[in-house]
């Protein structure tokens, strides 16, 4: 399983565990891009986030807080396993649906 399919998989099994006050929207790249990627960004509480994955395994997290778009968290690594994706989505997730 490559990077972006891990993000495909967790976003599939996250999107029935949640509740109403947590929004996950999904977007990929165009087809033909040299380098493809997805974004996956998560709402709730007030609070909002995304995560890019590259499918070289770049990653940027974003974390942004309360009514304002200034990051609270802005951080780039580059993951070594589609197990780590699916690690800095549940942390996103945490982060962002936290009272």
């Amino acid at each position: 399983m490559g990077f972006l399919e891990a993000v495909q998989r967790w976003v599939g099994q996250s999107q029935e565990q949640l509740g109403p006050s947590v929004e996950i929207r999904v977007r990929e790249s165009p087809d033909g891009r040299r380098k493809r990627a997805i974004w996956v960004e998560i709402e709730g509480h007030g609070r909002g986030g995304q995560l890019t994955v590259w499918e070289s395994g770049e990653t940027e997290i974003e974390v942004y807080g309360d009514e304002s778009m200034e990051p609270v968290i802005q951080r780039y690594e580059v993951a070594e396993s589609p197990r780590r994706i699916e690690g800095l989505l549940d942390e996103l997730l945490s982060t962002v649906s936290s009272d």
